[in-house]
């Protein structure tokens, strides 16, 4: 079967087309629950890893120091996650959800959850095949991106 142009343009376009279509899903799943998706993704990562400092957030979510700080403030003023010492480091500190932060977490989940169970079903691949195949290009992006900052890959344009 032929594929339509537009899925013969790059994986990268690929995977931009994905990002917008899974976070229109995911959005519409959302309504009510008080979280966007990008939010319910930083409150998941709490919930499944427990206290975390900025810099520790910010590798696990991907996403620039900056932006991890930005999200840990707005989580303190809902009141949804306080900070605590750092024990390995008294220059920093740990955030973790309040009971508040985890019930938010817990009803975006149930709505998180009734459209990502027949989404994985509905994949005519094993989801777990997709998920190796998002970590290869999470660590192909990782060490395209280090070489590039370091100078042995040279953008072109």
């Amino acid at each position: 079967m032929d594929q339509p142009k537009s899925r013969q343009i790059s994986l990268l376009f690929d995977v931009f087309v994905v990002n917008q279509r899974l976070r229109s899903l995911l959005t519409r799943a959302l309504e009510g629950t008080g979280l966007r998706p990008d939010e319910y993704a930083v409150y998941s990562a709490f919930f499944e890893i427990g206290p975390m400092t900025p810099t520790q957030m910010s590798t696990h979510l991907g996403i620039p120091l900056t932006t991890a700080l930005e999200y840990m403030r707005a989580l303190e003023a809902r009141e949804h996650a306080v900070r605590g010492p750092n024990p390995r480091d008294n220059r920093s500190y740990l955030l973790r959800l309040t009971e508040a932060g985890l019930e938010v977490q817990r009803r975006a989940s149930r709505a998180w959850s009734a459209v990502v169970l027949p989404l994985e079903a509905s994949l005519s691949v094993p989801a777990d095949d997709v998920r190796l195949a998002l970590h290869a290009l999470e660590d192909a992006t990782v060490t395209t991106l280090d070489a590039l900052l370091e100078g042995s890959l040279k953008a072109s344009g």
